[in-house]
C-alpha cells in the first residue's frame, strides 16, 4: 500500500520486477492516484518482464569490422578508411570498445608522431575513428556515447597549394600532346572544367553532348555537368581512350617529372584542378559558383582560393592603414 509523507502526500516505493528490478519511488497528491499507480506498474511488469541488459563486451576490431558491413563497404573511402581503424585496435590490444578513453587515442597519436607520422594524417585517423562510433550509435548498432568526443584535432600549418601559371599550361599541354593523346586529353578536361583525375579519366561517350560535359563518378556520388567550349566537345567526341585510369596516373605523374615541373611533384594531378580553380577565381569568378563547379560539398572548402580574388587582393591595396604621400613627403 502507498505510504504517507510528513508533507501529507503518498509515496509508492516498489520494486515490481522483483527484488533485484529496478526501484520506482514516486509520490502523489492523493492516496487514490498512488493506488492506481501502483497497480500500473505492477501489471505492467507482468506483462513485460524486466531483464538487466548485458555489459557490450565486443572489442574494438569487432566494431570495426561490423562499421565496415554496415557502412564502409558502401562508401568510397571505406578501403582507405578501415587500416587506420584497425591500427588503431590493435596499439589498444584489442581493447573492449566500451572501455576505449580519450587518452587510448592521444597514447595512439603520440606514438604515431615519434615514429614520424604527419599530424595532418593523425587528425584524419581521429576524424575516421570519430565518425566510425558516431556511424555505429546512429544505426543503433552501440548504446554509449563516442569515447573520442573530447579529443581535438592537432593545429597544423596550412599548406601551400601551387598552381600552373597560364604559361606553364600552354607549355604542359604542348609538351604532353604528341607523347601521350590519352593523357593530354585527361590533363585537358581537368584544366577546363576543373575535374578530378578520376571524372576525367572515366568520361563515356554519351557525357558528351551539346557543349556540356557530364561527370558521374564523382566523390560525392553525385553527377555535375559543367559547360565546355565547343572546340573541346569535338575533341573529346573524337577521344577514344586506350588505356586505364590508374595506368594514365603514372603515366602522367612520369611525363611530369620528365617535363621538370617542381611545383607538381607533391601535387601530380591534382594540381591541375587547382590550376582551374586559381584560375577561375583571378579571372573575377565567384565562389559559390565555383564550389558547384568543383561539387565541394561545404563551401568552406572553396574558401582556399578566395585570397585570389581581384576584388580581394585590390581591398588590401587600398584599405589598408598606410598613407604612401606621407612616406614620400617625410623623404
Amino acid at each position: 500500500m502507498p505510504k504517507k509523507t510528513a508533507d501529507n502526500k503518498w509515496l509508492v516505493d516498489i520494486r515490481p520486477h522483483g527484488a533485484n528490478g529496478p526501484r520506482i519511488r514516486k509520490t502523489f497528491k492523493t492516496k487514490a492516484e498512488a493506488t492506481r499507480f501502483k497497480a500500473y506498474e505492477i501489471n505492467k511488469a507482468k506483462d513485460s518482464p524486466w531483464e538487466p541488459a548485458a555489459k557490450d563486451m565486443r572489442s574494438l576490431m569487432v566494431l570495426v569490422e561490423l562499421w565496415n558491413e554496415h557502412h564502409g563497404q558502401h562508401i568510397k573511402s571505406g578501403v582507405r578508411r578501415i587500416w587506420p581503424l584497425k591500427e588503431f585496435a590493435t596499439f589498444t590490444q584489442n581493447k573492449q570498445a566500451r572501455l576505449i578513453k580519450s587518452t587510448d587515442f592521444i597514447k595512439f597519436r603520440s606514438a604515431k608522431l615519434q615514429a614520424g607520422t604527419s599530424a595532418t594524417s593523425m587528425n584524419t585517423y581521429l576524424t575516421y575513428t570519430k565518425s566510425m562510433f558516431n556511424r555505429l550509435a546512429k544505426l543503433e548498432l552501440i548504446e554509449y556515447e563516442n569515447p573520442l568526443r573530447h579529443v581535438e584535432p592537432l593545429k597544423t600549418q596550412e599548406k601551400e597549394r601551387d598552381f600552373l601559371t597560364a604559361g606553364e599550361i600552354s607549355t604542359l599541354l604542348d609538351y604532353l600532346k604528341p607523347r601521350n593523346h590519352d593523357v593530354y586529353m585527361c590533363a585537358l578536361v581537368c584544366l577546363s572544367t576543373g575535374a578530378r583525375w578520376s571524372e576525367a579519366v572515366n568520361i563515356e561517350p554519351n557525357d558528351v553532348r551539346d557543349q556540356r560535359i557530364r561527370f558521374k563518378n564523382t566523390k560525392s556520388r553525385k553527377i555535375r555537368e559543367i559547360p565546355i567550349q565547343p572546340e573541346l566537345e569535338k575533341l573529346l567526341n573524337c577521344w577514344q581512350r586506350r588505356r586505364t585510369e590508374k595506368t594514365l596516373h603514372t603515366q602522367f605523374t612520369g611525363l611530369l617529372d620528365d617535363f621538370g615541373l617542381k611545383k607538381a611533384k607533391h601535387q601530380s594531378t591534382h594540381i591541375l584542378r587547382h590550376s582551374f580553380a586559381a584560375h577561375f577565381i583571378m579571372n573575377g569568378g565567384n565562389l559559390v559558383t565555383l564550389q558547384r563547379i568543383l561539387g565541394h560539398a561545404n563551401i568552406k572548402t572553396t574558401m582556399i582560393y578566395a585570397h585570389l580574388s581581384p576584388s580581394h587582393l585590390a581591398d588590401a591595396k587600398e584599405l589598408n592603414p598606410v598613407s604612401m604621400d606621407s612616406l614620400w613627403t617625410d623623404s
